[in-house]
């Protein structure tokens, strides 16, 4: 629910605000700039390209620092406040660019409600009502179970309006909220910020380059223009000819407000409609137990069923009418290990490529994409190229080195990530391709210059297998998969938004920057135990939360335990025919799995060119 307490003049203050951006040309985008907009206000910023209206607009919102000056909403500094308690007090429309989500619409206009839940509550009745309000004004109740990316453009932007009114802030911020309408949507659009302006003392500030609907809307202007404020007051008054001809440098003529009929005002479309009691979700943390049971109890079945084949295929009365015979013995310190081995292998690459299909907003992602697999893989293979065994055994030696590898690669990219101001994910992933082929280039040079005959080891371990001798082996990933898991299940709702993009994520009070690095270190040093204890075993990651994604939709309180459970079956099954299939003799898994994952990758891409 709004804030009660919020004071009400003025709604915003912005004062001497400047911003621009690092690089060689070190020149300000805007600098002192000032104004303040009162309670219910509606003022459009209007200026050229390049001007700074969108820029200062996601000052205002809390998503770009400024170099100099200051925010306060409703007497409050912004920087005084955490990106939840943002969000509750401003929303935020941001420029539709080609944003895809399989979400449903009314998931999607849930998200809006993300600043007032709590870690282990679900959703309440005013959670419901709220997104039922949102949707009926905004009209887009009638196809709110239809999923976004089947939506037209006019429709993605109403869905997306609708969850920025969702959040009840006080304040709306709409950037260039008119594109993809037509003239009756645009005249719809209009009569919805109307009623929330008259009815619900909305105040609303819009960035757009269409004076004339500003005329209409009877807004007040500010122009921005040479990287300051050249014109403010009412749109009717001060969008004259030479006003206008100095914000943009040209002649314009006065805007004619455009010809067209106003959306009717209906009351109904503000009102709360009631809750039915079925939408109530169950309590998470109950849910949650549940589903950890469910899996465990896979875990125990699957695992014991893969450990009893093989050859020779062990029979049950045997191990029990037998327990200290050669069998039992095969079972439980060679093949039972194994078994939990392969399960917690592809648990944890499975979830990892969950991970980072949501950080990446791409189901070509991988949990090798940032280079960890590479890092680990150097490690390994310098410990058995070069000897490195000090205090420990030559197995613990290679599981530590490929650790450590890992942590340097992981260190390299996130550190070239964090040394750019602008950084995106698309820098992450860069850095993690390039990181990639250096440690192979390194990799190369040694398997060069030593020794042939350890040449011949290191690339049957970089062939991926399930090298576990005993419960201990297995055990060494537990911890990594723990933390990893905890991350993404107690992170799901972020996980969610995170794939509708960094800028909708922060606008919706998600702290994108924590989020993000708890995800890429968690899950990153989840996938270094993992390459450290089995080789580089690839695809796992792409397939399995692909493939769970398409059976239950996007949502990960669903796609996490899924994926868990789903990895380790995946990568349990392919261990169980490399040791079958050829048997006595054995196929590396990472080729069982490259043989399933190439064809996938495949159909993958020739799916998404269709699409």
């Amino acid at each position: 629910m709004r804030d009660d307490s919020l004071t009400a003049s003025p709604a915003v203050s912005v004062r001497d605000l400047a911003f621009g951006w690092e690089g060689a040309d070190s020149a300000r985008v805007f600098s002192g700039v000032s104004f303040d907009i009162q309670a219910g206000e509606h003022v459009a910023i209007i200026g050229p390209n390049g001007a700074g209206k969108s820029t200062a607009l996601r000052c205002i919102a809390g998503l770009l620092k400024p170099v100099a000056g200051s925010v306060h909403l409703h007497g409050v500094d912004t920087a005084s406040l955490s990106r939840r308690e943002l969000a509750r007090r401003i929303a935020f429309l941001p420029q539709s660019q080609g944003l895809e989500s399989t979400m449903t619409v009314r998931e999607l206009v849930m998200t809006g409600r993300y600043p007032y839940f709590t870690l282990f509550e679900p959703a309440s009745s005013a959670d419901y009502r709220a997104v039922a309000a949102a949707l009926a004004l905004t009209g887009v109740a009638a196809f709110a179970d239809r999923r976004f990316d089947e939506l037209s453009g006019g429709e993605r932007q109403r869905a997306l309006l609708a969850a920025a009114i969702a959040q009840e802030a006080p304040v709306l911020l709409l950037d260039e909220p008119f594109t993809f309408l037509d003239p009756a949507g645009q005249e719809e659009f209009s009569a919805v910020i109307r009623r929330l302006r008259t009815r619900r003392g909305v105040t609303v500030v819009t960035v757009t380059h269409d004076l004339a609907r500003a005329m209409s809307d009877g807004c007040r202007v500010i122009g921005l223009g040479g990287g300051r404020v050249v014109m403010d007051g009412p749109a009717g008054e001060t969008m004259t000819p030479g006003a206008l001809a100095t914000l943009f440098g040209r002649a314009i003529a006065s805007p004619a407000p455009p010809a067209g009929v106003a959306a009717p005002e209906d009351d109904e479309a503000l009102a709360l409609p009631p809750v039915e009691a079925s939408v109530a979700e169950s309590r998470p943390w109950r849910r949650a137990a549940l589903t950890l049971l469910a899996v465990a109890g896979l875990f125990v079945f699957v695992t014991a069923a893969a450990a009893l084949i093989g050859s020779p295929v062990l029979p049950l009365g045997e191990l029990f009418g037998n327990p200290s015979g050669a069998d039992a013995n095969l079972f439980l310190n060679f093949r039972l290990p194994r078994s939990v081995m392969a399960f917690l292998a592809g648990s944890s690459l499975a979830l990892a490529g969950l991970v980072f299909q949501a950080l990446f907003r791409n189901p070509l992602a991988t949990p090798y994409t940032l280079g960890v697999s590479g890092g680990a893989s150097f490690g390994a293979v310098a410990a058995m190229q070069l000897g490195v065994v000090g205090a420990f055994s030559q197995a613990a030696s290679v599981q530590t080195s490929a650790f450590l590898g890992a942590l340097l690669s992981i260190a390299i990219v996130y550190g070239t990530f964090r040394m750019k101001r602008r950084a995106s994910v698309t820098t992450l992933l860069l850095a993690g391709v390039g990181c990639s082929f250096l440690f192979s280039s390194l990799i190369m040079l040694l398997q060069y210059v030593c020794d042939p005959a350890k040449t011949i080891h290191t690339l049957y371990w970089m062939m991926g297998g399930v090298f576990a001798t005993g419960f201990a082996d297995a055990l060494r990933i537990v911890p990594a998969l723990v933390a990893g898991l905890a991350a993404a299940a107690l992170l799901t709702r972020e996980l969610d938004i995170l794939t509708l993009g960094d800028e909708n994520s922060g606008a919706r009070g998600v702290n994108v920057g924590r989020v993000r690095t708890v995800l890429f270190f968690t899950v990153s040093l989840m996938t270094a135990a993992v390459v450290s204890q089995c080789g580089p075993i690839g695809f796992v990651g792409m397939m399995v939360p692909h493939a769970c994604r398409l059976a239950l939709g996007p949502l990960h309180r669903r796609l996490v335990p899924a994926s868990l459970a789903a990895g380790g079956v995946f990568l349990l099954a392919c261990d169980v025919v490399a040791r079958t299939v050829v048997s006595p003799a054995e196929i590396p898994v990472g080729v069982i799995t490259s043989l399933c994952g190439a064809p996938f990758l495949l159909y993958l891409l020739s799916s998404r060119s269709r699409a």
